[in-house]
C-alpha cells in the first residue's frame, strides 16, 4: 500500500505513539491497541498485506520487525508513530 506512513496529521480518532523507537516496544503498544479495538490478527494480516504467521511473531515479540512493517500494522490499527530520529 502506497500510503503507509505518509499521514501527516493524525485524524481525531487516531492514536499517536510518539518517540518510541524500540520495535518490540512499538509491537508490543500496538498489540494492546488492536485488543482493545477487537482487530484480530488475521483482520490485520489481512489488510497488512503481512502473512498472519508473521504479524504473530511481530506482535508478541518475538520479531523485532521492521518499521516499515510496524507502519503497515499501525495503519490497520489506526495508529500514527512518530519516530524520534535524533541521532545525535
Amino acid at each position: 500500500s502506497g500510503k503507509i506512513c505518509r499521514k501527516l496529521q493524525p485524524k481525531p480518532d487516531r492514536t499517536t505513539l510518539r518517540g518510541m523507537n524500540d520495535p518490540k516496544l512499538i509491537a508490543a503498544r500496538l498489540s494492546e491497541i488492536a485488543k482493545e479495538r477487537g482487530i484480530s490478527q488475521k483482520s490485520i494480516s489481512e489488510k497488512s498485506d503481512i502473512r498472519e504467521t508473521t504479524i504473530s511473531r511481530i506482535l508478541t515479540g518475538k520479531f523485532a520487525a521492521n518499521f516499515a512493517y510496524l507502519c503497515r500494522i499501525s495503519d490497520v490499527v489506526g495508529v500514527r508513530i512518530i519516530f524520534d530520529c535524533d541521532f545525535g
